[in-house]
């Protein structure tokens, strides 16, 4: 699978080197420190504190070569950055297949960043794969429900519940989804994912994370994809488009992108009124803070300008509130973990220096600065009476209930056989078919996915003898040799 990986993006190492070799030399008398990660806005105070903290390192930002694509090719041919941004446990899986991610398991202890001791229990999957640690995280938590206050009150609809189930929950949006002449239609919930070009309907998956499902058997040897959890799942999902009509499709979301004044993600929508709700976590924060600053400065231009007031209606500040997911009849509500994993390039000559910004970010000094808009790697460093900085948002509301999801959430099985990517893609595709067309059977898309999936792990064992040996060990230990 390895080297499957590997070729794919093997056509663009030159264009890496040449990239590499235009990055200017950091200043004598300090080690460099390239991390790839997001331009997320409270990032450089971050860094300027590690650099304060170690005058012979120097950390620096590299926000443009974090994805996927670019992490396999540039580590791969010895251009990539010291350490880099690990989203979730399937960017992880396929990042250790690859070969680019930095085994710690034997160093993790000794410096504090131990996966079994200092990270959150329901993240372990998330920065392990097979037994083994590659990382630690700079950020963690869990999807939730946010929803827009203001449009709860304009509809004098009550708010969201922490205990409904998902049916009270897609009949309550249907009090407040609006479509009519005033305006573009606010929907009930948004719920994708914008990794890539186009967003893909996420809803599905909360759903099945929500009965603590799994995509693999234990041994990992056999997908396990025709299951009453994933058909319900996919039940659900057709049912929250067609039924209750209070979930977009892809393609509508995707059109609704492409007009203006929608931006390019879910929180964007959500924060100019477009969605009544989002699942999603503490890390919105980061984004929505530049929103309610933006929509408070409006509000007040608005408040300074009579002739404005005649003809515009008042601007709405984002509040928001918190809720956890909904569950199904007779289970808790539950979720998948999250971390944003920081992992270490076993290529780079900097990797000890790199393992001190590891430590940095299991330090109390860092877990002070992540609060503010998510939350630490080790869930003893969580405080809850840091300053707020905007009440709008609900900041200590949502640092206490991510605390208590974290200690209901999960992280799936994972499969050396068969990556997660495989899985989500061929799932996205099914249930992009059912929302094209809702006469479709969701039982028969399930049936239809279960059989790619088994051909694709088949085709997976053939190509690569390593595989095909660690299969035949684990589906017989008694036989295998």
């Amino acid at each position: 699978m390895r080297s499957v990986l590997l070729g794919v993006f093997g056509v663009l190492v030159a264009m890496s080197v040449v990239a590499y070799t235009l990055t200017p030399a950091p200043p004598r008398h300090r080690t460099r420190i390239l991390w790839a990660s997001s331009a997320n806005p409270f990032r450089l105070a971050q860094i300027e504190r590690f650099n304060a903290l170690h005058p012979d390192l120097l950390l620096q930002l590299d926000s443009s070569n974090n994805r996927f694509e670019k992490i396999i090719v540039q580590n791969s041919s010895g251009v990539g950055p010291d350490c880099f941004d690990v989203l979730t446990g399937s960017y992880l899986q396929a990042y250790v297949e690859s070969g680019v991610a930095w085994d710690l398991t034997d160093r993790a202890d000794a410096l504090g960043i131990k996966a079994d001791r200092d990270a959150w229990p329901s993240i372990h999957n998330e920065i392990t794969y097979e037994g083994r640690q590659y990382g630690y995280p700079a950020n963690a938590g869990t999807f939730m429900i946010l929803y827009n206050k203001n449009i709860f009150d304009r509809r004098g609809v009550p708010y969201p519940s922490e205990d409904m189930t998902w049916d009270e929950f897609f009949r309550l949006l249907q009090r407040v989804s609006e479509s009519g002449p005033a305006g573009p239609r606010v929907w009930g919930t948004n719920a994708m994912d914008y990794s890539g070009r186009m967003p893909v309907p996420f809803l599905w998956k909360t759903l099945f994370y929500s009965q603590h499902a799994e995509f693999f058997s234990a041994d990992g040897t056999h997908p396990t994809i025709d299951t009453p959890e994933l058909r319900t799942a996919f039940r659900l999902h057709r049912d929250a488009v067609f039924r209750y009509q209070v979930l977009p499709t892809g393609v509508e979301v995707g059109t609704m992108t492409g007009q203006g004044g929608w931006g390019g993600t879910s929180l964007t929508q959500f924060a100019e009124g477009r969605f009544a709700t989002v699942v999603s976590g503490k890390f919105a924060i980061a984004s929505l803070r530049g929103f309610v600053e933006q929509q408070k400065r409006q509000l007040e231009r608005w408040a300074a300008d009579p002739a404005r007031q005649a003809r515009e209606p008042r601007p709405e500040v984002l509040r928001i509130g918190v809720v956890p997911l909904p569950h199904f009849p007779g289970r808790p509500s539950c979720g998948v973990a999250l971390s944003q994993t920081v992992v270490i390039n076993p290529q780079s000559p900097h990797r000890e220096a790199a393992l001190k910004f590891l430590q940095f970010l299991a330090s109390d000094t860092y877990a002070r600065m992540v609060e503010l808009y998510g939350m630490p790697g080790n869930p003893s460093k969580v405080r809850y009476d840091y300053p707020v900085s905007h009440p709008e948002l609900a900041e200590h509301e949502l640092t206490r209930w991510v605390t208590r999801t974290m200690a209901q959430g999960y992280q799936t099985r994972k499969s050396p056989f068969l990556l997660d990517f495989d899985v989500e893609r061929v799932l996205n595709d099914q249930v992009a078919r059912l929302e094209a067309d809702p006469a479709l059977d969701p039982d028969q898309l399930v049936r239809e996915a279960q059989q790619q999936l088994d051909d694709l792990l088949q085709a997976n064992l053939g190509r690569d003898p390593r595989l095909a040996a660690l299969y035949r060990a684990r589906s017989n230990p008694a036989t295998a040799r």
